[in-house]
């Protein structure tokens, strides 16, 4: 199976609508069809029920979340989200919780199986993924490089190649100082996989520098509308912020360039016009010693530059030259 996340030529952009369809599938596919709009490659589901909560992660609201079925999915809402993405040509996958999510997901033929961070101790799952004839992606916030690494040989044991983990941090949103964007950097050396990026943050800023480092997979929270109630619509993109996510990802590669430093031909252009060459103050005639009081340096640099000007200095002239003429190395 060729490899999903190896020799990308751009990136890769995943609209992580989570829970914010608010259970209601013509929610589910609006975003959808936005996501596509905005350029998207992919929409990401959960496949969020409470049943995976504690008791006392009700009684103690962890994380911000109500006790709400309104926000469970099942593999009939999944279907149809399935079959919407089908038809407008966009990919899709889910992030199960559980062994019969993971199922009912895979018989659903996603573009890849998304394991949440809070998963990535869970190693019956990541066993049971690491099975699947699909690409894996793996998210790592709240995990120290010891338990990644211990994830990742489960893969490895399983010589599953298809796997890609992603720098992420399980804040919402983070801070500035909370990225640790370079984590991305130790994560590519330490790590036997390519490394993506899962960002909470708000704005599209870490993403971008996330594609600087080399990262090809990015995951955005997407929402319509940033006011809706619910945990993750404040600091997940609208349409605007992902479009302009999507431009702006897809354009780092070409503003980074090459290596090899050079003019391309856009700039020479622009050289002549900005750089300055040799214009003649006075008249000279035929037969005059050409000094240095005898030329002014300014633009357009169509003409001799300083370093070849200065090597005439004290040359006879073959040709007269008129007040604010260009000097030419045919003058002498």
């Amino acid at each position: 199976m060729k490899n999903f996340f190896l020799k990308r030529k751009k990136p890769y952009v995943i609209a992580e609508i989570g829970t914010n369809h608010n259970g209601k599938i013509e929610d589910a596919l609006k975003l959808i069809k936005a996501a596509k709009e905005c350029g998207c490659d992919a929409v990401k589901f959960q496949s969020w029920d409470t049943e995976m909560h504690s008791n006392l992660f009700w009684k103690n609201n962890i994380v911000g979340y109500k006790n709400d079925q309104r926000l469970s999915v099942n593999k009939a809402f999944l279907k149809k989200a399935k079959d919407y993405c089908k038809k407008i040509k966009i990919d899709f996958s889910s992030t199960p919780f559980s062994f019969k999510q993971l199922h009912e997901l895979v018989s659903l033929k996603p573009k890849f199986i998304k394991i949440a961070s809070m998963d990535l101790d869970n190693f019956e799952l990541l066993d049971l993924a690491a099975k699947q004839k699909l690409p894996v992606i793996v998210s790592t916030g709240n995990s120290n490089i010891q338990e990644i690494n211990k994830a990742s040989k489960i893969f490895k044991k399983r010589r599953k190649k298809n796997v890609l983990f992603m720098h992420c941090v399980s804040l919402y949103p983070p801070k500035y100082n909370e990225f640790n964007l370079r984590n991305i950097l130790t994560l590519q050396k330490k790590i036997p996989y390519p490394i993506g990026y899962s960002d909470h943050s708000e704005g599209v800023m870490a993403p971008i520098l996330a594609t600087n480092m080399g990262v090809k997979f990015i995951e955005k929270h997407f929402t319509l509308n940033k006011k809706q109630n619910g945990p993750d619509h404040f600091f997940a993109a609208d349409p605007n912020d992902m479009k302009q996510l999507v431009e702006d990802v897809s354009n780092v590669k070409i503003a980074l360039g090459s290596l090899k430093r050079g003019i391309n031909k856009r700039e020479l252009v622009s050289k002549k016009r900005m750089r300055r060459s040799a214009y003649a103050v006075k008249d000279l005639k035929k037969g005059d010693t050409f000094r240095r009081e005898h030329f002014i340096m300014q633009r357009p640099g169509i003409g001799l530059n300083l370093e070849q000007i200065t090597k005439l200095i004290g040359k006879r002239l073959i040709k007269k030259l008129s007040k604010d003429a260009i000097i030419y190395r045919s003058n002498f």
